[in-house]
């Protein structure tokens, strides 16, 4: 997991209905973790939880910063298994899915998505509407999810399918940009996350709105923490992100050359990652961690303090607050614990604030 031990109250305005806060005493974290319906500037904190299912490594121990996820018995062929702890009973015969919005200039009432069986005029969902009781996402209105959280996984039938990136209300017929065509299949037992990526006004070379998928893994490794690097800010072309920060000089890179909205898959001490983007690193405890632009020579995002324990599997995400020239919150490193069950209708993802 990645916890934030010693987030400060900066200036976030970003909001939600559902946050998951953390008192903290002396700096380090506490397990017990608490649901508030208060924006997120009142108090960025931390989710604590553990990944379970969790196999050990049976080829040695894992390196000083890095090790090859796929050589310590994890397929790299087959969809993940789906006994991670977000994945519920029907995980066996259902796709799971769930849907991110890392959109920094989305509405305010966030987003819904429909699926279509490829090659049929038959729309299932919207997924948020049908799945999830009225008013647990958004603001009190039809649900949507907001910037920059990402939802619980639903169940829906194996298959291939086309998909539609709807407002929240206005049902399958119309959507917020062209239908998607040529997603993955979703198989029985697959666990996918759908996000809404880009910006809806484009200034310069932002990336426009676009749908991205990534394949998901929710099941841990004792032998080390399981950690993938998504860059979702639109106005950066590559990322690279790693420990320590270039401001004090003591930067060590873990993924570098992050290409927008994909998980990354280049390390920089030659390993390599599994199917799905996670690398095996060695726990972190209280690290400081950062990340830049390709070639750029300040940081645009830093974390103070952060953990990744052993067993637990986390998406590190890469968002932009706001639209490129409106100066209200910059870029932000935001953890998400895939093996983590989710808190309501979300997933368990937490914007990390520097100190």
């Amino acid at each position: 997991m990645f916890v934030c031990a010693a987030c400060s109250t900066g200036p976030v305005s970003i909001t939600s209905t559902k946050v998951v806060t953390v008192v903290t005493d002396g700096g380090d974290a506490l397990s017990d973790a608490v649901a508030t319906s208060q924006p997120v500037s009142t108090e960025a904190g931390a989710i604590d939880a553990a990944g379970d299912g969790s196999e050990s490594a049976d080829d040695g121990p894992v390196s000083s910063i890095v090790a090859d996820a796929s050589a310590n018995g994890d397929s790299t062929d087959d969809a993940p298994s789906g006994s991670g702890a977000q994945v519920g009973p029907s995980s066996s015969t259902q796709a799971l899915v769930r849907i991110a919005n890392w959109v920094p200039d989305s509405p305010a009432t966030g987003y819904d998505m429909c699926l279509e069986p490829a090659g049929t005029t038959s729309w299932i969902g919207p997924l948020l509407a049908q799945n999830f009781a009225a008013g647990a996402l958004g603001e009190g209105g039809p649900n949507g999810i907001q910037f920059p959280y990402v939802t619980a996984y639903v169940g829906v039938p194996p298959g291939q399918y086309d998909l539609q990136l709807v407002a929240p209300g206005n049902g399958c017929s119309t959507g917020v940009i062209g239908t998607t065509y040529g997603l993955p299949l979703l198989a029985a037992g697959s666990i996918t996350t759908f996000a809404a990526t880009g910006t809806v006004n484009q200034i310069d070379i932002d990336s426009p709105l676009k749908i991205s998928v990534l394949s998901d893994q929710t099941d841990g490794n004792e032998a080390g923490a399981l950690v993938r690097f998504v860059n979702a800010d639109p106005t950066v072309a590559a990322a690279v992100v790693g420990m320590g920060d270039l401001a004090q000089g003591n930067f060590v890179p873990l993924f570098q050359d992050a290409a927008f909205a994909v998980a990354a898959r280049t390390l920089a001490d030659g390993g390599t990652t599994d199917a799905y983007g996670y690398a095996l690193i060695a726990p972190l405890a209280s690290q400081l961690l950062s990340a830049h632009a390709t070639g750029a020579t300040t940081d645009l995002a830093t974390v103070a303090h952060a953990n990744a324990a052993a067993g637990t599997v986390t998406t590190l995400v890469l968002i932009n607050g706001a639209d490129e020239g409106t100066p209200t919150v910059p870029p932000q490193l935001m953890g998400c614990i895939d093996s983590a069950p989710p808190e309501g209708a979300l997933s368990q993802c937490t914007v990390l604030i520097p100190e």
